[in-house]
């Protein structure tokens, strides 16, 4: 449920993407019910079908470079911390109060880590590569301006604000900031 409040701000700040791709994850078929609900109002509905694509993790090169990267430039270390605090009984992820002090703790931290690790993602430049159809460029250009790179537009304008405040509250829950 976290992951569709997330999605849906990010629908509610820049637009509804044509097509997104994902594994048959759990979090994913929250993500496609999001998704299709919102894409319903469309006249054509085999583009709503076409909206959500499901390919293997094999094959969706992209985002599995960007977890490596992810756990290269901080991911690893903090798995490590916590991993270490549970071997040594310092933390017990059964107890939701230790769970609890985790986030108010440690959550402005991780979370400094990874707007960084997405701010050097977003502005690093990817090559072309001939095995891959995919555009060339920096990923920040090429989702808010892909005429630069000669890239089409993939977002679809939120026109009716209601429909996703139904769809939040239909398949939404908000995170807890730092704890309860």
């Amino acid at each position: 449920m976290y992951i569709s409040s997330f999605y849906v701000d990010y629908i509610r700040e820049i637009s509804i993407p044509v097509r997104v791709y994902g594994d048959r994850g759990t979090e994913n078929s929250i993500v496609r019910d999001v998704q299709m609900a919102l894409r319903l109002t469309d006249a054509n509905q085999y583009q709503v079908i076409l909206s959500v694509v499901y390919v293997s993790s094999n094959r969706n090169v992209i985002i599995e470079k960007f977890w490596r990267s992810l756990r290269e430039m901080c991911g690893n270390v903090w798995m490590n911390h916590f991993k270490d605090m549970s071997d040594f009984g310092l933390l017990d992820t059964s107890d939701s109060v230790h769970l609890e002090c985790i986030r108010y703790c440690f959550l402005p931290v991780i979370s400094k880590d990874l707007n960084e690790v997405c701010n050097i993602w977003n502005t690093h430049r990817v090559r072309r590569n001939n095995r891959i159809s995919f555009p060339a460029g920096k990923p920040e250009v090429l989702f808010f301006q892909p005429k630069v790179y000669g890239a089409r537009d993939c977002k679809i304008p939120l026109v009716d604000n209601r429909k996703l405040n139904d769809v939040e509250r239909e398949y939404s829950q908000r995170p807890p900031e730092l704890g309860v």
